[in-house]
């Protein structure tokens, strides 16, 4: 299911593919995710997905800056830097290192979230705390 060719792609596309892949992964029955994102900045590279203003509206939130926010929703990390920062409600994670795109999830919070991933995704789960 996330089989995409990234080596045509630069990096804002190889983000939103992989973005629209994950949620449509982790939410397979939702025809219409919602998400909050905290990155102003980013909202206009993400347009395919469907973005809300409110994060009490939204079904997950993927953060690129912010820490310590206080939330009982679904969180996504796009920043290696804050990527410890959510142990309750962090699924997983996309960021760059060294040029290359690095995608992880965390298996306590996929199952206390009820979340299944397809086999394409399953050689990401980290199953240490």
């Amino acid at each position: 299911m996330i089989s995409i060719n990234l080596f045509a792609l630069n990096a804002t596309e190889i983000e939103q593919k992989i973005y629209s892949s994950v949620l449509k992964s982790l939410f397979p029955l939702k025809t219409n995710v919602k998400v909050w994102i905290d990155d102003k900045n980013k909202l206009k590279e993400f347009k395919q997905l469907n973005i809300v203003k409110e994060r009490k509206k939204a079904n997950i939130l993927i953060l690129f800056k912010s820490k310590h926010i206080k939330t009982n929703k679904m969180v996504f990390i796009a920043n290696y830097n804050i990527l410890k920062d959510y142990p309750n409600n962090e699924i997983g994670g996309f960021y760059w290192q060294k040029g290359r795109p690095n995608l992880v999830f965390f298996y306590k919070n996929l199952k206390k979230y009820n979340l299944t991933l397809p086999k394409t995704l399953k050689k990401y789960v980290e199953y240490n705390d």
